[in-house]
C-alpha cells in the first residue's frame, strides 16, 4: 500500500469510516508524514501491504490493527502496544520490539529475524512458520503461543516462559534456552539439537520425537538423543 492508499485512509479516519472514528487523524497524519510517531494513538489501523521500513513508533498503540504483509524493516517499536493486531507474513527483520505487548497478536508467517524482543509479551500469540532466527528473547513471555515450524535457530531464549507453547516441529537448533521455563510445552519432533538446556524447566514438556543430539540439558549432561550412530 503506497502513501496515496495510505492517505485514503486518513480521510477513511476522519469520517468516512465510522467504526474508525475513534483513532486521531492528527496522529495518522503525522506518521504519514514523517513515519515516526511515538506513543501515538494508532489503534485499529489497516496498513497492510504497507511500506513503512524504519519507522519509529516507540509506545504507539497499534493494538487490534491490520498490518499483513507490512514492511517494518529496521522499525522502533519499544514497548508499542501490538494486543490483536494481525501481522501475517510481516517483515520486522532487524527491529527493536523491546517490551512490546504482542498479547494474542497474530504473527503467522512474519520474518522476525534478528530483532531485539526483551521482555515482549507474546502469551497466546499465533505465530506459526515464524521465521525468530537469531532473535533476542530474553525474558520474553511466549506462554501458550503457537510456535509449531517456527524458526528459532541460534535466538536467545534465556529466562524466557514458554509454558504451554507449541512448539512441535519447531527449528531450536543452537538456541540459548537457559534457565527458560517450559513446563507443559510441546515440544514433539522439534530440532533441538545443540540447543542449551541448562536450568530450564520442562516438567510435563512433550519431547516425543525431539532431536536433543549435543543438547545441553537441565542438569548439565550432554544429550546424545537423535544424534546418529557414533556422533
Amino acid at each position: 500500500m503506497n502513501l496515496k492508499t495510505m492517505t485514503i485512509v486518513l480521510l477513511a479516519l476522519m469520517g468516512v469510516a465510522p467504526q474508525l472514528q475513534a483513532q486521531n487523524p492528527e496522529h495518522l497524519r503525522y506518521f504519514l508524514s514523517n513515519l515516526e510517531c511515538q506513543r501515538c494513538e494508532l489503534n485499529n489501523i489497516d496498513a497492510s501491504g504497507a511500506d513503512l521500513k524504519g519507522a519509529f513508533l516507540n509506545g504507539t498503540n497499534l493494538s487490534m490493527s491490520r498490518l499483513s504483509n507490512v514492511n517494518l524493516f529496521n522499525s522502533e517499536l519499544t514497548d508499542a502496544d501490538l494486543r490483536m493486531s494481525t501481522l501475517q507474513n510481516a517483515d520486522l527483520r532487524n527491529s527493536v520490539l523491546v517490551g512490546a505487548d504482542l498479547l494474542s497478536a497474530n504473527l503467522t508467517g512474519a520474518n522476525v529475524r534478528n530483532s531485539r524482543l526483551k521482555y515482549a509479551n507474546m502469551a497466546r500469540a499465533r505465530m506459526e512458520k515464524i521465521n525468530l532466527m537469531e532473535a533476542e528473547l530474553v525474558y520474553a513471555n511466549l506462554n501458550n503461543a503457537d510456535l509449531s515450524n517456527s524458526n528459532l535457530r541460534n535466538s536467545s531464549l534465556y529466562r524466557a516462559t514458554l509454558v504451554g507453547a507449541n512448539l512441535q516441529g519447531a527449528d531450536l537448533y543452537r538456541a540459548n534456552l537457559e534457565e527458560a521455563d517450559l513446563r507443559g510445552a510441546n515440544l514433539q519432533d522439534a530440532d533441538l539439537s545443540r540447543a542449551n538446556l541448562s536450568n530450564a524447566s520442562l516438567d510435563g514438556a512433550n519431547l516425543k520425537g525431539a532431536n536433543l543430539c549435543n543438547a545441553t540439558l537441565p542438569g548439565g549432561e550432554l544429550s546424545k538423543q537423535g544424534c546418529p550412530l557414533g556422533g
